[in-house]
This record gives structure tokens, C-alpha cells and sequence, in this order.
């Protein structure tokens, strides 16, 4: 079982402590975490540790297994897509020597408009087609592109057909999470329904002032619950930086 525990060992690129844990248990070596699909390859890359990618890759780790960090990419992430993301030109060559691929999530992701096209040119049916790594939530290339905030990808996915209406309540919540009002009128003009969002969204994106007078216009129930609370009890807490004036709004 890959644990938080080892993955923060890639995290670190203890590289020996590591290679005991793999000669011990070999299965270690590819173990994606739960839920978040975190591989120590994908760990080693994001936080830039090259020798311990050498290491891994030199084991034979699967160079595609796509993982994520909740908070900070919403969406699951091959590690060649992680390494471009935090332009570690190094390390995308070494992963590319292995034979690692750029996928339209990815280029939605980063705002490759130029790949993004391609890839539909040559297969339009994956607008729509759901990323089968990510057993939580069904994501569309859309969801990459509202994650990584890249609005002109988004306004061609929506040109070229994505389902904005299947997919609108996942596609609002990244949105407002980003505080980005533009990618929120996009998905409402492409008919993503606000009454099936919670405002917790709202709240941890930190653009409250501008997207809950919108939402709420648009039919969004303040007082619906996430996860057994209302949004006002998230935005009074002080832990977590959130805002207790909004709970005025």
C-alpha cells in the first residue's frame, strides 16, 4: 500500500531509503495512491527531485500514471503534464526519452490551444471523453482547461461541443474554486445549472464578492449544504484563511 508516509520519501528524494522499500516490496514501484492517483514517479517529479526520477525510471516506473494534489490542480495530471507545468525542462526530457505522452488533458491544462486542436482535428469524439484514470470524478478535457484557467481553450471545447450541461456542476465548482469569473459565465452561458453548485465553492476560491452575487442570481441556495454544513460556517472559520465578512453577504 502506498502510503503518505512513502510517498513523502519521494517528496524528499531519499533515494536509499526508498530503494529498500522497493527491494523489499517491488510493487511499490508503480502503487498509485487512492483517490488521488499519486505515484512516487509522479511525486519525484512534481517536487523537481531528478535524481530520484533517474532512479525510478531506471526501475522501470510507468512514465503515465496520472495523479494530483487536490488543492492545487483539481484534475489528475500525468507526470509529463506536471513537469511541463512547473517547466523543469530536464525532467520532461528524461520522461519523453521514456516514452512518456502529452494527452489533450494535459495541453487543455497548460492552454496548448495548438495541441488541444490537433488533437480534436484528429479525434473529435474527445471533447467529451472522460479521463479513465480518475475513478473519483467524470472530467472532460473542459475540466482541465477550467482548472488550469485557460479560457481560450475553454471558449473552442465549448465551440467544438463539449457538454457543458452534463458536466456543469464539476465545471462551475473548479471555476469558482479558481475565482474566475469568466470561465463561470462561460459554463452558465453553455447551460451549467447554479442551483446545483454549493457556495463552499464559492468561499474557498476567494472571489466571493463578484461570483456570489452572481450564482445567487442565477438560482445558486446559499444555504445548501456541503458535506452537512452551509458555506457560512466555512467562510467563518479563521483557520484555514478563510473570511468571516463574507458571512455578512
Amino acid at each position: 500500500m502506498l502510503t503518505d508516509k512513502i510517498l513523502a520519501l519521494a517528496r524528499c528524494g531519499k533515494i536509499e531509503e526508498l530503494r529498500a522499500l522497493l527491494d523489499a516490496t517491488p510493487d511499490l514501484l508503480d502503487a498509485a495512491q487512492e483517490g488521488h492517483g499519486r505515484t512516487l514517479l509522479w511525486e519525484a517529479v512534481r517536487f523537481g527531485r531528478a535524481p530520484l526520477v533517474d532512479f525510478l525510471l531506471a526501475r522501470g516506473a510507468a512514465v503515465d500514471v496520472p495523479g494530483r494534489h487536490r488543492a492545487e490542480s483539481l484534475v489528475l495530471l500525468t507526470p509529463l503534464a506536471v513537469a511541463k507545468w512547473f517547466k523543469r525542462r530536464d525532467i520532461v526530457e528524461k520522461l519523453e526519452a521514456k516514452g512518456a505522452q502529452f494527452d489533450i488533458y494535459g495541453a487543455a491544462f497548460l492552454g496548448d490551444l495548438e495541441a488541444v486542436r490537433t488533437f480534436v482535428q484528429q479525434r473529435p469524439e474527445l471533447v467529451n471523453r472522460t479521463l479513465p484514470a480518475d475513478g473519483v470524478w467524470e472530467t472532460i478535457p473542459l475540466h482541465f482547461a477550467a482548472s488550469g484557467e485557460q479560457v481560450e481553450v475553454a471558449c473552442f471545447l465549448c465551440a467544438r461541443g463539449s457538454d457543458v450541461v452534463e458536466h456543469g456542476t464539476l465545471l462551475l465548482d473548479m471555476a469558482a474554486r479558481r475565482g474566475h469569473r469568466e470561465l463561470v459565465e462561460l459554463f452558465l452561458e453553455n447551460g451549467a445549472d447554479a442551483r446545483e453548485l454549493t457556495a463552499f465553492s464559492v468561499v474557498v476560491g476567494g472571489n466571493a464578492d463578484e461570483l456570489l452575487p452572481l450564482l445567487v442570481g442565477r438560482g445558486l441556495d446559499v444555504n445548501r449544504d456541503n458535506f452537512g454544513y452551509p458555506a457560512l460556517v466555512y467562510a467563518s472559520r479563521g483557520d484555514k484563511g478563510e473570511h468571516p465578512d463574507w458571512g455578512t453577504m
